[in-house]
């Protein structure tokens, strides 16, 4: 993900989230972080992923 701006719909592509059970053997985690140009999102609680994402979108400055 690294370069241009995601996409709200890219963004809910990359973060589909489960809960920690490691499969047997050798696994992967990919870790995104963001910086943002705010201290925090305005949601709800109880918020969909995808109001998140959609929030999340347009205060990205920077992301690795």
């Amino acid at each position: 993900m690294h370069g241009k701006k995601p996409t709200p719909s890219e963004l809910l592509k990359a973060a589909k989230y489960v809960a920690p059970t490691p499969p047997d053997g050798k696994h992967v985690y990919t870790i995104v972080l963001f910086a943002l140009d705010v201290e925090k999102l305005d949601l709800k609680d109880g918020f969909f992923l995808d109001q998140m994402l959609a929030k999340l979108h347009s205060h990205i400055l920077v992301y690795d």
